[in-house]
């Protein structure tokens, strides 16, 4: 019995007091929107990603509407192509060794770019498998006719 009167007791004195109300119903309010705003998503953002003497299919794999590709020809140092231009990556190939330069200064359009590597470098590894696997069903096709 004490401890319904108490809580009854409890809950009058809060129905009583605005402030407790306030702060009960108006903070969590305030607290979400904030939260919404933080934590907003803003999918318009592009990064611009220049290329120097890298392949033809790795720049189609990687292309895409959050990356803008500028092919430059210039011997300038990657450093200070992204000074010069503001980009925010450059790549260039030497062999088969490709090397990528970050601007790093919006870790947005950083993790754009390498999104985008990472999904190329996989469509083109698949490209290569689904190839391969054909060249090698077409062969076993031709051992099974020649067999039969």
């Amino acid at each position: 019995m004490r401890t319904l009167a108490m809580l009854k007791r409890v809950l009058q004195e809060m129905l009583r007091d605005k402030r407790t109300l306030a702060m009960m119903f108006i903070a969590p309010l305030l607290i979400l929107t904030l939260m919404y705003f933080l934590f907003q998503s803003n999918n318009n953002q592009t990064a611009d990603l220049a290329v120097r003497n890298v392949d033809s299919t790795l720049i189609k794999a990687i292309d895409n509407d959050n990356l803008k590709i500028h092919h430059i020809s210039s011997d300038d140092s990657a450093k200070q192509l992204i000074r010069d231009h503001d980009y925010a990556a450059v790549m260039t190939q030497k062999g088969n060794k490709l090397t990528l330069t970050l601007q790093n200064s919006n870790q947005t359009k950083s993790s754009i770019i390498k999104k985008s590597l990472q999904a190329g470098q996989i469509k083109l590894k698949t490209q290569t498998s689904v190839t391969a696997l054909k060249t090698q069903k077409e062969a076993i096709q031709k051992l099974q006719q020649q067999l039969a």
